[in-house]
């Protein structure tokens, strides 16, 4: 009860109302004001929307962030936890293949480099370019710029990747080989077995660089499909708070009215 001068004024409790709705479009009215003789005579009541604001409050950077570090995270974050299991099972599948064919890749190398160490000779491979080119096998020099002049290809001066790769890819190389009968042939099962064991090293180590790429993108579709949830939920839960009139047993009074859209 409210006592304003000599008058009395019974003041009818204000109601709150929650509605909740799946489409803002229903909310699309006009704002109305009122007049409410039976609070206060003379004082006028309008309806006073607030702005829109989002109950959810999902931040896509602090998620694109999370799955970037770590793919599943940002989808924790955003609770979709079905997404963070896929991603996550992807990042350890992909870093398990990296690590176990980089381990595979790098023992079938020392294999394949100790076969070819026992069995290709740097001397039956000079004796032959020194038979074919008439220079003495002891004049290193002339026999490596000869070398050079009439071979696309060289032996290089250290067991490096290139020195490895050519004496079992090219026919010039092949009366290096033990059981080779022919120069510039490709006669040698030695070689021929040589070769399979390179590639199944060079298949290993290119798997492993399939599970780094995997690893990459993981991280980058992660992130983005986190922030770009984030962003969705973010703007579909969203609500309203203002006051409007109501009639209530004849009486027009004030309602505050919650509204939430998704």
């Amino acid at each position: 009860m409210i006592h304003i001068g000599k008058k009395v004024v019974f003041v009818t409790t204000t109601m709150l109302l929650l509605s909740v709705q799946n489409s803002p479009a229903q909310y699309a009215q006009p704002e109305k004001r009122f007049s409410v003789q039976s609070l206060t005579a003379g004082t006028e009541f309008a309806a006073s929307p607030s702005p829109e604001t989002p109950i959810s409050k999902k931040r896509p950077l602090k998620a694109l962030i999370l799955s970037a570090a770590l793919p599943g995270l940002g989808q924790a974050y955003n609770k979709t936890y079905w997404r963070m299991g896929i991603f996550l099972g992807i990042e350890v599948a992909s870093w398990y293949v990296y690590v176990d064919q980089t381990r595979l890749g790098r023992r079938l190398e020392d294999e394949f480099k100790q076969f070819a160490d026992r069995y290709w000779s740097e001397d039956r491979y000079w004796a032959a370019l020194s038979a074919e080119s008439g220079i003495d096998i002891n004049d290193m020099d002339r026999l490596r710029e000869w070398e050079r002049q009439n071979f696309s290809h060289y032996l290089p001066e250290e067991k490096n990747q290139t020195y490895y790769e050519n004496i079992g890819k090219y026919n010039q190389f092949n009366i290096g080989w033990e059981d080779a009968k022919a120069h510039r042939a490709r006669d040698s099962q030695l070689r021929e077995q040589y070769t399979f064991m390179r590639k199944d090293s060079n298949d290993a180590f290119e798997n492993a660089r399939l599970g780094a790429t995997i690893v990459i993108l993981n991280h980058i579709i992660s992130a983005l499909e986190a922030a770009f949830t984030a962003h969705m939920q973010d703007q579909r839960l969203r609500g309203t708070v203002r006051i409007e009139p109501r009639r209530v047993n004849r009486d027009i009074v004030p309602v505050l009215a919650l509204r939430v859209t998704w």
